[in-house]
């Protein structure tokens, strides 16, 4: 469970699998492939949380509001990022993933989310750094190993005792 001021985050069954990205031709594509290996059901909420975010990423991310915003907590103090949720539908994916083969990955974003209601899907702090992209337990765990396989990074299984060791991703 990720408690926020207003609301909690419910992961099913609190396990996720991680992916972690390396290439970095991997990296500007990673965040889009959602799309390609059916891992995130749509239409689904996004949120892009960043500092340094274009100013055309930015525009597409306006113009693609969510309507009903789940409150997610800060990944970023200082300074006061830009926090975007938005509505995915295979046509806003496909028009990010055009703007991301031109841009750098702060550009894009510095945390990204995904859930519908008050179920997170998708939570990925620090996204780019090397840290895990977590995905919540209710998605098939062949549908994360097929999105992880076309992507070219590991697929592990998340334990909560191996995140002790490094920064805990809330």
């Amino acid at each position: 469970m990720v408690r926020t001021s207003k609301a909690i985050i419910s992961f099913h069954d609190n396990s996720f699998f991680n992916c972690r990205r390396h290439s970095i031709t991997e990296r500007a594509r990673g965040l889009l492939g959602v799309r390609n290996s059916e891992i995130l059901p749509l239409p689904a909420n996004l949120c892009f949380e960043g500092t340094g975010i274009s100013p055309d990423v930015q525009s597409l991310l306006v113009s693609n509001p969510a309507t009903e915003i789940l409150p997610i907590p800060a990944g970023t103090i200082w300074p006061k990022p830009s926090v975007f949720h938005v509505r995915a539908t295979e046509t806003f994916l496909d028009q990010l993933a055009a703007l991301a083969e031109h841009h750098a990955e702060p550009e894009m974003c510095d945390h990204f989310h995904a859930y519908n209601g008050l179920q997170g899907l998708m939570q990925w702090y620090d996204a780019f750094s090397g840290d895990p992209l977590l995905v919540d337990g209710s998605i098939a765990e062949a549908k994360v190993q097929t999105f992880c396989r076309e992507l070219g990074v590991p697929y592990a299984r998340w334990r909560w005792q191996d995140s002790q060791t490094r920064t805990s991703p809330d």
